[in-house]
């Protein structure tokens, strides 16, 4: 495996699902594997092994990470009961906050003089589940997030090829995907029967004292201590 792999599968058995258009295009969809991972981080088809985007540059942009963090409650209540139906809220609501980004995403059109990004409207993306935050004095504290590898590949319908993503409109709009990912996560844990609690920011799911979350937040207060 390489540092990606290592990281995104967290040292154990590479797991992960394909999300998007561009990734359904590939012929990806359900579960991910080393193999198809590393593929598109070469900028290689799949299945074909040939050069899926016209041109491979040295020190090309390989991907990008978009992380989606749940509340310090939530992360609590998955620690402490272990349901995957939160598990599987958050997903639901990642996914939600990442069709709304697919839109967004453009590619460069050169050819016959032109000089104008087209939007593509489809990304192709790998889903990873982390429950911890990195150690703090050797121990992390649980924060489950999703992070969503961003392959910089699109899938011009006009030219009908894949070529490199145009990432910037999604980037400035960061902050609204992580509204509608907050927002959808909220509705689904209702479903679930929890009480929300809004906060400043964002929610705490009900009967979570601001002293526990605050015990179990050492990697946010490192942070902010550095900044």
């Amino acid at each position: 495996m390489n540092a990606l792999e290592l990281y995104y599968s967290e040292g154990q058995e590479f797991t992960g699902n394909w999300v998007g258009e561009g990734a359904a295009r590939l012929g990806l969809s359900g579960r991910v594997n080393a193999k198809t991972f590393r593929s598109l981080c070469e900028n290689k088809h799949p299945e074909t092994g040939e050069a899926l985007t016209p041109i491979t540059r040295t020190g090309r942009r390989i991907a990008q990470d978009h992380v989606f963090g749940v509340p310090k409650s939530v992360s609590l209540a998955y620690a402490c009961t272990g349901d995957e139906r939160i598990i599987q809220a958050a997903r639901t609501a990642g996914l939600k906050a990442m069709m709304a980004g697919q839109a967004l995403i453009s590619t460069r059109v050169r050819t016959n003089g032109q000089d104008f990004d087209r939007k593509t409207g489809n990304l192709a993306a790998s889903e990873h589940i982390h429950l911890t935050a990195r150690p703090v004095d050797g121990f992390p504290d649980p924060h489950l997030h999703i992070h969503y590898v961003i392959f910089n590949t699109t899938f011009d319908p006009v030219e009908k090829r894949f070529k490199a993503a145009q990432m910037v409109d999604f980037v400035n709009r960061t902050v609204h995907l992580d509204k509608i990912f907050l927002t959808a996560l909220a509705e689904e844990l209702k479903k679930l029967g929890l009480d929300i609690t809004p906060t400043e920011h964002a929610f705490e799911i009900s009967g979570f004292s601001r002293e526990l979350i605050e015990r179990f937040s050492r990697r946010t207060k490192e942070i902010e201590a550095t900044a």
